[in-house]
Protein backbone atom coordinates (compact mmCIF):
# COMPACT_ATOMS: atom_id res chain seq x y z
CA UNK A 1 0.00 0.00 0.00
CA UNK A 2 1.38 2.96 -1.13
CA UNK A 3 0.32 6.26 1.39
CA UNK A 4 0.24 9.92 -0.14
CA UNK A 5 1.10 12.52 2.03
CA UNK A 6 0.14 16.22 1.84
CA UNK A 7 1.95 18.58 3.98
CA UNK A 8 -0.43 21.46 4.54
CA UNK A 9 0.78 22.74 7.73
CA UNK A 10 3.03 26.04 6.67
CA UNK A 11 2.00 29.20 7.97
CA UNK A 12 1.83 31.24 4.48
CA UNK A 13 3.88 34.01 5.91
CA UNK A 14 4.65 35.05 2.59
CA UNK A 15 1.76 34.82 0.92
CA UNK A 16 -0.32 37.08 3.17
CA UNK A 17 -2.94 34.67 4.12
CA UNK A 18 -4.19 31.64 3.88
CA UNK A 19 -2.61 30.52 0.50
CA UNK A 20 -4.22 26.72 0.84
CA UNK A 21 -7.85 28.26 0.65
CA UNK A 22 -7.06 30.93 -2.14
CA UNK A 23 -8.96 30.21 -5.20
CA UNK A 24 -7.46 29.54 -8.41
CA UNK A 25 -9.78 28.91 -11.25
CA UNK A 26 -12.66 27.52 -9.48
CA UNK A 27 -11.21 25.91 -6.47
CA UNK A 28 -9.24 26.18 -3.44
CA UNK A 29 -5.16 25.37 -4.14
CA UNK A 30 -5.91 22.69 -1.81
CA UNK A 31 -8.65 21.24 -3.65
CA UNK A 32 -5.89 21.21 -6.60
CA UNK A 33 -3.87 18.88 -4.67
CA UNK A 34 -6.75 16.61 -3.35
CA UNK A 35 -8.09 16.30 -6.78
CA UNK A 36 -4.60 14.81 -8.46
CA UNK A 37 -3.97 12.88 -5.52
CA UNK A 38 -7.26 11.37 -4.36
CA UNK A 39 -8.07 8.66 -6.91
CA UNK A 40 -4.36 7.64 -7.50
CA UNK A 41 -3.31 6.65 -4.44
CA UNK A 42 -4.52 3.69 -1.75
CA UNK A 43 -4.53 6.18 1.03
CA UNK A 44 -4.45 9.68 1.36
CA UNK A 45 -3.77 11.94 4.54
CA UNK A 46 -2.87 15.58 5.08
CA UNK A 47 -1.03 16.87 7.53
CA UNK A 48 -2.39 20.11 8.89
CA UNK A 49 -0.95 22.51 11.65
CA UNK A 50 -3.02 21.67 15.13
CA UNK A 51 -3.71 25.40 15.34
CA UNK A 52 -5.39 25.92 11.92
CA UNK A 53 -8.64 25.61 12.71
CA UNK A 54 -10.02 27.11 9.23
CA UNK A 55 -8.53 24.39 7.16
CA UNK A 56 -9.60 21.78 9.14
CA UNK A 57 -13.09 22.79 9.23
CA UNK A 58 -12.73 22.55 5.17
CA UNK A 59 -11.47 19.03 5.32
CA UNK A 60 -13.39 17.69 8.09
CA UNK A 61 -16.27 17.93 5.32
CA UNK A 62 -14.16 15.33 3.07
CA UNK A 63 -13.50 11.80 3.36
CA UNK A 64 -9.96 12.48 4.03
CA UNK A 65 -7.80 11.05 6.46
CA UNK A 66 -6.76 14.34 8.91
CA UNK A 67 -3.03 14.60 11.18
CA UNK A 68 -2.70 16.96 13.18
CA UNK A 69 0.52 18.15 13.60
CA UNK A 70 1.03 20.27 17.04
CA UNK A 71 5.13 20.64 16.12
CA UNK A 72 4.09 22.50 12.98
CA UNK A 73 5.99 25.42 13.93
CA UNK A 74 9.50 23.59 13.77
CA UNK A 75 9.57 23.11 10.06
CA UNK A 76 8.66 21.13 6.90
CA UNK A 77 10.68 17.99 8.66
CA UNK A 78 8.32 17.89 11.32
CA UNK A 79 5.14 17.98 9.46
CA UNK A 80 6.74 15.25 7.18
CA UNK A 81 7.32 13.05 10.38
CA UNK A 82 3.70 13.51 11.55
CA UNK A 83 2.88 12.14 8.22
CA UNK A 84 4.85 8.94 8.33
CA UNK A 85 3.95 8.05 11.58
CA UNK A 86 0.22 8.19 10.81
CA UNK A 87 1.30 5.74 7.61
CA UNK A 88 3.86 3.53 9.30
CA UNK A 89 2.00 0.35 7.93
CA UNK A 90 1.88 1.98 4.35
CA UNK A 91 5.07 -0.12 2.01
CA UNK A 92 5.60 3.71 0.79
CA UNK A 93 5.12 7.37 0.77
CA UNK A 94 4.24 9.99 -1.92
CA UNK A 95 5.11 13.10 0.03
CA UNK A 96 3.60 16.10 -1.82
CA UNK A 97 2.92 19.99 -0.66
CA UNK A 98 -0.26 21.43 -0.58
CA UNK A 99 1.13 24.72 -2.43
CA UNK A 100 1.80 22.83 -5.86
CA UNK A 101 -1.47 22.51 -7.53
CA UNK A 102 -0.43 22.27 -10.68
CA UNK A 103 0.88 19.16 -10.67
CA UNK A 104 -0.84 16.62 -13.10
CA UNK A 105 -2.54 13.37 -11.97
CA UNK A 106 -0.42 11.36 -14.54
CA UNK A 107 2.74 12.09 -12.49
CA UNK A 108 1.05 10.87 -9.74
CA UNK A 109 0.06 7.34 -11.25
CA UNK A 110 3.85 7.39 -12.64
CA UNK A 111 5.32 7.69 -9.32
CA UNK A 112 2.83 5.29 -7.62
CA UNK A 113 3.38 2.81 -10.37
CA UNK A 114 7.26 2.97 -9.73
CA UNK A 115 7.14 2.76 -5.87
CA UNK A 116 4.73 -0.53 -6.09
CA UNK A 117 6.77 -1.69 -8.34
CA UNK A 118 10.08 -1.60 -5.78
CA UNK A 119 11.59 1.51 -6.60
CA UNK A 120 13.22 2.89 -3.93
CA UNK A 121 13.02 6.68 -4.12
CA UNK A 122 11.36 7.92 -7.04
CA UNK A 123 11.46 11.93 -8.28
CA UNK A 124 9.86 13.47 -11.00
CA UNK A 125 12.24 15.39 -13.54
CA UNK A 126 10.60 17.98 -15.71
CA UNK A 127 13.46 19.41 -18.26
CA UNK A 128 16.31 17.93 -16.03
CA UNK A 129 15.07 19.53 -13.21
CA UNK A 130 13.79 17.17 -9.78
CA UNK A 131 10.51 18.33 -8.59
CA UNK A 132 8.12 17.36 -6.65
CA UNK A 133 6.04 14.87 -5.14
CA UNK A 134 8.71 12.69 -4.16
CA UNK A 135 7.76 9.17 -3.57
CA UNK A 136 10.01 6.56 -0.70
CA UNK A 137 9.68 3.28 0.16
CA UNK A 138 9.87 1.94 3.28
CA UNK A 139 13.21 1.06 3.51
CA UNK A 140 13.54 4.89 4.30
CA UNK A 141 10.95 5.04 6.97
CA UNK A 142 13.54 5.50 9.67
CA UNK A 143 15.60 7.89 8.26
CA UNK A 144 12.17 9.94 7.47
CA UNK A 145 11.53 10.33 11.18
CA UNK A 146 14.89 11.63 11.96
CA UNK A 147 14.28 14.52 9.80
CA UNK A 148 14.99 17.86 11.47
CA UNK A 149 14.56 21.28 10.54
CA UNK A 150 12.95 23.34 7.84
CA UNK A 151 14.63 21.37 4.90
CA UNK A 152 11.62 18.70 4.52
CA UNK A 153 13.50 15.48 3.20
CA UNK A 154 16.33 17.12 0.85
CA UNK A 155 19.38 16.12 3.06
CA UNK A 156 17.61 12.84 2.56
CA UNK A 157 17.24 12.79 -1.10
CA UNK A 158 21.58 14.36 -1.54
CA UNK A 159 22.49 11.58 0.41
CA UNK A 160 21.08 9.23 -1.35
CA UNK A 161 21.30 10.23 -4.99
CA UNK A 162 22.30 7.13 -6.47
CA UNK A 163 19.39 5.28 -5.35
CA UNK A 164 16.77 7.74 -6.56
CA UNK A 165 14.70 6.54 -10.00
CA UNK A 166 14.36 9.34 -12.12
CA UNK A 167 10.96 9.84 -14.38
CA UNK A 168 10.69 12.05 -17.21
CA UNK A 169 7.57 13.98 -17.30
CA UNK A 170 5.90 16.69 -19.37
CA UNK A 171 4.56 18.48 -16.52
CA UNK A 172 5.77 21.78 -15.08
CA UNK A 173 3.83 21.49 -12.31
CA UNK A 174 6.10 19.63 -10.33
CA UNK A 175 8.60 23.26 -10.34
CA UNK A 176 5.59 25.34 -9.70
CA UNK A 177 5.91 26.07 -5.58
CA UNK A 178 3.22 28.81 -4.52
CA UNK A 179 4.80 31.59 -1.82
CA UNK A 180 3.92 34.72 -2.63
CA UNK A 181 0.94 36.00 -4.49
CA UNK A 182 3.59 37.45 -7.11
CA UNK A 183 4.57 33.81 -8.19
CA UNK A 184 0.43 33.50 -9.03
CA UNK A 185 0.62 36.16 -11.46
CA UNK A 186 4.20 34.67 -13.28
CA UNK A 187 2.37 31.54 -13.72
Amino acid sequence: MISAILLAAGKSARFGSDKLTHHLDDKMMIEHCLAYLQDITDELYVVVNTKDSQLKKILAKTRINLVECPDAHLGMSATIKCGISATSHADGWIITLADMPYIQASTIQKIHHSLSSGKDIVAPYYKGRRGNPVGFSKHHLDALLKLTGDKGARDLLKSQIDKIFKIDVDDPGILIDIDTKDELNNI
